[in-house]
């Protein structure tokens, strides 16, 4: 993946081809379940039907946006603008 691709995934939502995880997966002093969850999120992606690549973006929050139409007919966002949190910036 490069930087462009990764820079594109942090404003689309999560769908059938996107995750977005917060945190990274446990694995040292994590329960068998705990562990598992990476295999799991993995194989759901691998058992969906679709033509393109799926991705696992761990380290980032999805950050919901609304919006509503204005008197002037055009959008208006009424939540904050997007915002990522990514690991490597903590």
């Amino acid at each position: 993946m490069n930087a462009k691709l990764f820079e594109s995934l942090l404003y689309q939502t999560e769908s059938e081809v996107l995750d977005f995880k917060i945190d990274q997966y446990p694995f040292e002093a994590a329960t068998d379940v705990q562990k598992s969850e990476l295999l799991k999120d993995i194989l759901s992606f691998a058992n969906a039907w679709r033509r393109s690549d799926a991705y696992i973006l761990i380290g980032v929050e999805e950050i919901r946006v609304s919006f509503v139409e204005s008197p002037n007919n055009f959008l208006t966002e009424i939540c904050s603008s997007l915002s990522i949190r990514r690991q490597t910036e903590q």
